[in-house]
């Protein structure tokens, strides 16, 4: 399995930690490109940029929940 370079190590690239910081990476680039868009044209990325960081948050919060059982 592909691996990626970590500040805690290398870990697979399907890691849940990796999938969050990949949404949140996908959530700044939406946020960078709405800043470019004319007004009357930034609702949906703004919309897509708030899914990608609650996906972010959502997988944090179940990895979480996987390293306490």
């Amino acid at each position: 399995m592909p691996t990626i370079g970590t500040p805690e190590g290398r870990m697979p690239i399907g890691h849940p930690s990796i999938r969050a910081e990949q949404y949140r990476r996908l959530a700044k680039e939406c946020w960078k490109l709405a800043k470019m868009l004319p007004p009357g044209c930034r609702s949906t990325v703004l919309e897509m940029a708030e899914t990608w960081q609650r996906l972010a948050e959502d997988q944090e919060r179940a990895t979480d929940l996987r390293q306490k059982e």
